[in-house]
């Protein structure tokens, strides 16, 4: 069945204010649609990304930062609170998931280090226990989606290491509940899978090469370092 990327974000837009409108700070008011107003940047940003869907026709020519931005800056927001924050990262997770951030995509550097670095950076306005955790455990799916994803070679060893370190942080924390700790122990254990297998994946494509050389003099055997994301 074909995707539709344009209907699948435009959903997510909805998802997102809607689930804002919710909250106090973004409901409508009697005011709210007199001229003179000032609207949330936040909430402002959807509607800007939502006229430049309607005026966009082809989804290879759109800038991935252009769609990604807004809700990047929910999950950056402190204003933001937890059930808010969860919608805007199952909506990254799911470009993520839905392959339309891959080799193709316009600033796709640039985008998946945005990713990468605001989730590894997330902040919300607390909630309770239970709803905070819930936010913490799609942190931590998306930030297993962003390494496996097709461009997830290109995050940085750097803000990998600080993505590993954001699952262990969370794994040993006594006050998070067990089940959020096992998770994060888990994905951190398959994030290091995933960045290994590449490097084993190199390694073995080496190795085949070598193999199929002829026969030389033998000399001092040179290893190479390999750099380390931990």
């Amino acid at each position: 069945m074909e995707v539709n990327q344009f209907q699948i974000i435009i959903g997510e837009v909805h998802n997102v204010v809607a689930v804002m409108r919710l909250n106090s700070r973004w409901a409508p008011g009697p005011n709210s649609h007199h001229v003179g107003v000032t609207e949330s940047p936040l909430l402002q940003a959807f509607k800007n990304l939502r006229r430049t869907l309607d005026q966009t026709k082809e989804f290879n020519k759109l800038d991935t930062i252009v769609y990604l931005t807004p809700f990047l800056n929910i999950i950056q927001s402190e204003e933001a609170n937890g059930p808010i924050t969860g919608v805007a990262l199952s909506s990254v997770w799911k470009f993520l998931s839905y392959g339309f951030i891959n080799t193709n995509s316009p600033n796709v550097h640039k985008t998946i280090y945005l990713i990468a670095e605001s989730v590894t950076h997330c902040r919300f306005e607390a909630t309770g226990p239970e709803s905070d955790e819930i936010v913490l455990m799609r942190i931590l799916r998306v930030l297993l989606a962003c390494l496996r994803c097709p461009v997830g070679q290109l995050i940085s060893d750097d803000l990998v290491n600080e993505m590993l370190h954001t699952c262990y942080r969370m794994s040993i924390q006594l006050r998070l509940s067990a089940l959020l700790r096992r998770t994060a122990e888990q994905t951190l254990i398959e994030m290091l899978q995933t960045i290994f297998y590449e490097k084993d994946f190199e390694k073995s494509i080496f190795n085949r090469i070598q193999d199929e050389r002829e026969p030389i003099e033998e000399g001092p055997t040179v290893l190479s370092n390999p750099s380390s994301c931990l």
